[in-house]
């Protein structure tokens, strides 16, 4: 044999080639023990599905995070809502409180004004009356003041007259008389002057109401 025929080297073995074997010396090749990749009881088919995919991890990883950062944020946002919800609550009955107090401040303030508002008439009306007292008094001082004036020249009037009487009464019995006229005239003349404040005394006294 020559170093021609000699054993021809095994080609390098793949995941894909076929099995190696070796040219033995009459030149029938001899197969190596061929092992199989996968156990007797498991098809190459159920050893693939067995065989997790990193891209499956991968992606099932990348779900799982997701949901954990989705559940996360949604139990944030309900702590911040729940948060806020409290202090607006609060506020809420701040708020209320101060209503209630504004109220009762102003229901007081509007009795306390009616109050005011009654006494207010009460003095007005009390303001009216005396008013109109004082306004009757001086108008009666007045009147009496006036009055006396009258009273002074009624009875002033009535002494001239007697007086004048009184002359013509002496005229007839001295037998004297007066310049111009006789005593009848003059005698006249008092009659009327007299009946004159007689009419004036008593058209005053019908007006005094006396």
């Amino acid at each position: 044999m020559s170093e021609d025929s000699a054993a021809v080297p095994a080609p390098v073995s793949s995941p894909e080639a076929e099995p190696t074997f070796a040219l033995e010396a009459g030149g029938t090749p001899a197969f190596a023990p061929y092992t199989a990749p996968y156990t007797a009881h498991e098809s190459p088919r159920e050893a693939d599905a067995l065989r997790p995919k990193p891209t499956r991890r991968r992606l099932r990883w990348l779900w799982w995070t997701a949901g954990s950062l989705a559940v996360a944020s949604l139990a944030g946002l309900c702590v911040y809502l729940a948060v806020v919800a409290h202090e607006w609550s609060n506020r809420v009955d701040d708020l209320t409180a101060i209503s209630q107090d504004l109220g009762t401040q102003v229901a007081d303030q509007t009795a306390a004004r009616k109050t005011a508002e009654a006494h207010a008439a009460v003095l007005q009306s009390q303001l009216d009356t005396a008013t109109t007292r004082i306004s009757t008094l001086a108008n009666d001082e007045a009147n009496a003041v006036d009055h006396e004036a009258v009273w002074i020249n009624l009875v002033d009037s009535m002494v001239t007259c007697a007086d004048q009487r009184q002359r013509v009464i002496d005229a007839y019995i001295q037998g004297t008389g007066f310049r111009g006229l006789s005593n009848a005239g003059y005698a006249a003349e008092i009659t009327t002057y007299c009946n004159g404040i007689k009419n004036d005394y008593t058209n005053f006294k019908a007006e005094i109401g006396k």
